[in-house]
């Protein structure tokens, strides 16, 4: 009984030929290169079970053939997977990131969009358009003593504000447009993040603004400019 018990191990384990310790097969399938779990050596059961076989592996020098990178990967993945299965709290990690889809309103231009205050309607579609990128900065300016055009920065201020956008100004410059209406200027193409952000959103949301090339920013500036 004892012998036919020893047998039975004997056909789900075989000794490390570099340290003698004992290495599962029971559920290698048909792998035949594993690493030992104690000494990390990678082992050939076809050479530990078949020793004559394993000497026509040789080289015509006597050195052993090494094995492929892919061979020893395989059997130190085999190796890592029985070292799961031995460990008694071993659990799955399952990462799972949630970023909800962008989502868009679209609007078309009307002369709501130029009031000194922009209404609740065009307001909502704007702030979910610019909601949609979080993080980017934005300068907005406007002629010197424009009563009206600063009116108008404000209410835009304020919702790229409410979208968490960084908002500096608006500052008062000496005019760069020569007619009303909104301007987006960059130093460079291609454009930077938040201007491409900002054209995007104010596209969608209805308003009317132009883009033009300032060799005097710099490639990261993104200029709202209310005229």
């Amino acid at each position: 009984m004892e012998a036919n018990r020893a047998a039975a191990l004997d056909a789900q384990a075989t000794p490390c030929p570099a340290c003698g310790a004992s290495i599962s097969t029971s559920s290698i399938g048909r792998r035949r290169r594993v690493q030992c779990p104690k000494c990390r050596q990678v082992v050939d059961l076809r050479a530990v079970e078949n020793p004559v076989a394993d000497e026509g592996a040789a080289s015509e020098s006597g050195d052993r053939v090494p094995l492929t990178r892919l061979e020893a990967l395989e059997a130190r993945i085999a190796a890592l997977e029985e070292a799961a299965k031995a460990t008694p709290h071993f659990q799955p990690i399952e990462v799972v990131v949630q970023r909800p889809d962008k989502k868009w309103k679209w609007l078309t231009h009307s002369d709501s969009h130029e009031a000194e205050k922009l209404p609740t309607n065009i307001t909502e579609v704007f702030l979910q358009n610019l909601g949609n990128y979080d993080g980017e900065t934005i300068t907005i300016q406007l002629a010197n003593g424009d009563k009206r055009a600063l009116a108008r920065a404000m209410s835009l201020k304020d919702v790229f504000d409410r979208a968490h956008w960084t908002v500096i100004g608006p500052g008062e410059i000496v005019p760069r447009a020569t007619e009303p209406g909104l301007f987006l200027a960059v130093g460079g193409v291609p454009l930077p993040p938040a201007a491409a952000a900002a054209y995007f959103a104010m596209s969608t949301s209805g308003f009317a603004i132009e883009s033009f090339l300032d060799p005097q920013l710099g490639n990261e500036d993104t200029i709202l400019i209310v005229a």
